[in-house]
């Protein structure tokens, strides 16, 4: 689980942040002032473990603050429970990576510099020289040499996994009710849901299947899941009391179509559905489909949602942490949303945009909030506009 995120000169943050991270965490703050570019790290460092990630992020430029601030250069880190890790890169022409620490808190470092060179825990795997050295590349190489069954290296899975088991999640409703073929994915097995929630319908379907014996990469027996089927249905019909089932239906085509049928037994295509509905839908099949440890950034779970859905939602997103281990960041505007965490205002986040880039703190930090938080609930100084006016 990520304890801490670390970040100077990327996107909008220009002086070093160190963010505090709780099993559940909220971002909030006035528009522009930089949650969306904090949540798009999750994008960000998922590409950076398969590689270019720079260009995914739509280039250079896309990624570095302007003008630089600090010693001028992008730092990216983060701290887990196991140890944490932590890049450095000179901004002058092309991002070059200056130092990478992937530390281990039991173990130390998981490779020495040498002469200019990274040594690896596993004997004479010798990386570049600084001079040659792309972002991230260590880290890359690491997550290689653990694939490849070195035991050495194993044991700092655990530092990069938040970022291979991550997804940032910005739901398109038009996607969701689409009809769909499976789609896969290398890390993967069997069909996945994009962050868009493209997908539903066929992994509904999949999740339908009865256990079977495996193809030949074992991709049939490992998705299928009717347990986690039938727990998606009970949060959506109990969520939304009017739906009696949600079906996945097989087209001629191969794909499959998303049906919706209502308590009277009409039954609606997806693309008929409400986009409240189909919004519920796409966020509990993320829960529900996130791995074990999983992190999901949420940007905005409110839209498209009812006020008094969000309970819910939240209620979904404690269980994922509590009884899965999995991760969960959103962002609000929603004082609704945020009065659910009226109790737990240490783990709610303001970002605030300054004349150095981003600024985060807990709420409990900020002395002139911590003073209205003892008479106030936290959505409503939201909805009086108190964060906005923050200095």
């Amino acid at each position: 689980m990520l304890k801490r995120i670390s970040l100077q000169n990327f996107k909008s943050f220009g002086i070093r942040q160190d963010v505090p991270l709780a099993p559940l965490s909220v971002l909030v703050g006035a528009n522009n002032t930089g949650k969306s570019c904090f949540l798009s790290l999750a994008r960000f460092l998922h590409n950076a473990l398969r590689g270019g990630a720079l260009k995914r992020e739509g280039g250079v430029e896309a990624v570095l603050h302007r003008p630089p601030h600090g010693n001028g250069e992008l730092v990216v880190g983060w701290a887990t429970e196991q140890g944490e890790y932590e890049s450095r890169s000179s901004l002058e022409g092309d991002i070059r990576q200056l130092e990478e620490r992937l530390v281990h808190h039991d173990l130390g470092p998981a490779w020495e510099e040498d002469g200019g060179f990274l040594r690896f825990r596993v004997k004479a795997v010798i990386q570049p020289p600084p001079s040659a050295r792309k972002l991230f590349e260590g880290l890359r190489w690491a997550r290689t040499l653990a694939e490849q069954g070195h035991e050495e290296m194993k044991p700092f899975e655990a530092l990069w996994s938040p970022w291979v088991n991550s997804r940032l999640l910005r739901l398109d409703t038009a996607a969701l009710g689409s009809d769909t073929n499976a789609i896969d994915d290398e890390w993967f097995p069997g069909p996945v849901l994009k962050d868009n929630g493209q997908g539903l319908a066929a992994v509904i379907a999949r999740w339908d299947e009865e256990e079977r014996e495996p193809t030949v990469d074992g991709r049939a027996l490992r998705s299928a899941d009717p347990r986690r089927a039938a727990e998606f249905r009970r949060f959506v019909m109990e969520t939304i009391p009017e739906v009696r089932a949600v079906h996945a239906r097989a087209r001629p085509d191969g794909g499959w179509s998303l049906v919706v049928e209502q308590q009277n037994g009409q039954e609606f295509a997806g693309s008929q559905v409400s986009d409240g509905v189909l919004a519920t839908m796409g966020f509990a099949a993320h829960v529900f489909a996130a791995p074990r440890g999983g992190v999901l950034f949420i940007e905005e779970p409110e839209n498209h949602v009812h006020p008094l859905r969000l309970r819910a939602l939240v209620d979904m997103f404690r269980r994922a942490v509590r009884e899965r281990g999995c991760q969960v960041l959103l962002s609000t505007h929603s004082p609704v949303l945020l009065n659910e965490f009226r109790d737990e205002a240490d783990c709610v986040l303001l970002f605030r945009r300054s004349a150095e880039g981003t600024r985060v703190a807990p709420l409990t930090e900020v002395p002139w909030v911590r003073e209205e938080l003892a008479t106030a609930l936290p959505g409503d100084l939201m909805q009086a506009g108190f964060f906005a006016e923050a200095p």
